[in-house]
């Protein structure tokens, strides 16, 4: 169980933000073509901001589908105590919602960029294809002379996006 839980977190990693070397997938924020929106202050994100993404994959077309956010705990905690203007009250993600799209928190929407940066990513998540060939295959070598045994797990899955247009992501300064 444990093993399917790590090989799972790593897909969904890849599938974010992976960055396509050594053999590995692009992800949907690495993708040519994926919209960006710059951050004015590294690890805050602005309501205007957030709107952005969501203007950015209307530009291309593609805003309809499974459309949501995946934000970094550190942008989602600020975007819960971030206010959306002077005045309203509102906060720039309310009940784990930014206008009205879920927002799901997710630490694997960080490294797309600077370093230390964290990111948010908005799109419609039904354009996220990952294909399997096969299982989990998992080796397991006796080879230590103290008892230890050396597990070698391997997932041969790749990803792609149907549209790159149907996803935007943040940058960091």
């Amino acid at each position: 169980r444990e093993i399917a839980m790590s090989c799972a977190l790593a897909l969904d990693k890849a599938a974010m933000t992976g960055d396509g070397s050594s053999n590995s997938p692009t992800g949907a924020g690495a993708q040519s073509g994926v919209g960006t929106v710059a951050l004015t202050t590294i690890n805050q994100i602005t309501w205007a901001e957030a709107i952005e993404l969501q203007s950015d994959v209307m530009s291309a077309n593609a805003y309809f589908g499974s459309l949501a956010y995946a934000i970094h705990p550190v942008l989602a905690g600020d975007a819960k105590s971030r206010s959306r203007d002077s005045g309203s009250g509102r906060y720039v993600m309310e009940n784990n919602e930014i206008d009205g799209f879920p927002a799901y928190v997710s630490a694997q929407v960080a490294d797309l960029g600077a370093s230390g940066a964290n990111n948010a990513m908005y799109g419609d998540w039904s354009s996220m294809l990952i294909g399997y060939w096969g299982g989990i295959d998992v080796s397991v070598y006796k080879e230590f002379s103290d008892g230890r045994t050396r597990l070698v797990v391997f997932v041969d899955a790749d990803t792609n996006v149907r549209h790159v247009g149907s996803f935007s992501r943040t940058s960091n300064p």
